[in-house]
């Protein structure tokens, strides 16, 4: 395949970074070597080091959408990149940017995603927990950030934005509806930062009655058994939580607003559910 742009998107650790560095290599070996950019958590705030190990031609730094299509207008039309919002790139050696773009606060604003431009028939085989043989999978976010402040997190913006729940299950009924999407795969950085925000989601699942069950991110010290039972009413059949540690004092060094007995009650309540 022989394309224009490629854009990788990458949050990091060792097992993306080995991946990049593979991906790198072919897009610059490559006989007609596309524009190659890069953006994700990882690259964002170390965008030197991004480049000059990947040797991308620019890092897209914070939220893509208003970035990558003013990137894609100055490529076409080769003007300057110093008028791209939030984008790094080396010029005769030295570091080059421009200020972020502002965060997208309404998510509903976005335009719908053209699936109809994408090979979905492979975006729908994404593997997850308790996924079966014939269930199509997809990936996508009812909100974006997260209201706590573990100090281990990659996630560098504060707040939290949520999609309204119609606006979500509007997007879900056109994927089951048109693509066979029958397991949604939340990739919020934690769904449960809002109890009323889940909740809202779960009556709007219920409200619709798809045969698509969910997966998602949660909080321990947010489950209660009342929001669990609905959870799993709505078609939610797995929790991804993140303990860290039964040490209190790990807990507060981390800053993770946890003690072991919400642990402990979370997954009692869990395994009840």
């Amino acid at each position: 395949n022989i394309f224009d742009v490629v854009i990788l998107s990458v949050i990091a650790g060792y097992y993306q970074y080995i991946r990049v560095k593979n991906l790198s290599k072919a897009i610059n070996n490559s006989i007609n070597r596309p524009y190659y950019a890069m953006g994700g958590y990882g690259p964002t705030p170390e965008p030197e080091f991004w480049i000059k190990k990947s040797g991308c031609d620019v890092v897209c730094m914070g939220e893509g959408e208003i970035t990558i299509s003013k990137l894609m207008d100055a490529i076409e039309n080769k003007k300057s990149l110093k008028n791209v919002p939030g984008v790094a790139w080396l010029e005769d050696g030295k570091l080059q940017q421009t200020p972020r773009a502002p965060l997208i606060e309404d998510l509903d604003s976005l335009p719908q995603i053209p699936y109809e431009l994408f090979p979905m028939e492979y975006y729908r085989m994404l593997r997850v927990a308790k996924v079966k043989g014939t269930d199509f999978v997809f990936p996508l976010m009812s909100a974006r950030g997260c209201s706590f402040k573990c100090n281990f997190c990659y996630r560098m913006d504060t707040g939290y934005r949520m999609r309204s729940p119609e606006a979500l299950l509007d997007e879900i009924e056109l994927l089951y509806k048109d693509y066979g999407i029958n397991l949604v795969s939340f990739q919020d950085d934690l769904l449960m930062s809002s109890v009323s925000h889940t909740e809202e989601v779960c009556k709007e699942f219920l409200k619709r009655n798809l045969p698509v069950r969910w997966n998602c991110n949660g909080r321990l010290n947010y489950c209660s058994e009342e929001l669990l039972q609905l959870m799993k009413d709505a078609g939610c059949d797995f929790i991804n939580y993140g303990i860290e540690s039964m040490d209190q004092k790990v807990l507060n060094n981390m800053k993770k607003g946890l003690r072991p007995e919400m642990i402990v009650q979370g997954i009692e309540d869990t395994l009840k559910v």
